[in-house]
């Protein structure tokens, strides 16, 4: 996989990751949702992904980058189009949880692959 590659999808993945933290959070605002329940969704992104980052970066040590990869992009897609599917407040919580618990496995690994394109001096 060449570098402009990565970085074009690392920038599309994190695109669609910030923008999914916009909308769901304009849903909820739509849905009647108090600032509270708003802050607790927004919180969700980071919340499980905070406990996940040691162990996404020793999968992508052991399986490489592709696979962590390619299951945060899957993540980050399903995430998007469960509130889609599935509307209401509910939903949004589901969706905020898995987008912010599996798109850590992307981010850890893109940079486990930029690193290892560079020389090391």
């Amino acid at each position: 996989m060449g570098f402009y590659v990565i970085v074009v999808l690392t920038v599309l993945n994190h695109i669609a990751y910030k923008g999914s933290k916009m909308l769901l959070s304009l849903y909820a605002i739509d849905l009647g949702a108090s600032p509270l329940t708003i802050g607790i969704l927004y919180s969700l992104y980071s919340f499980f992904s905070l406990f996940l980052a040691l162990y996404a970066g020793r999968i992508s040590d052991r399986l490489g980058p592709r696979v962590p990869m390619l299951m945060g992009s899957l993540a980050l897609g399903c995430g998007l189009l469960i509130p889609y599917v599935w509307r209401g407040l509910p939903a949004l919580f589901v969706s905020a949880t898995l987008i912010g618990t599996l798109y850590i496995f992307y981010t850890v690994s893109a940079q486990h692959l930029i690193g290892a394109f560079g020389s090391g001096h």
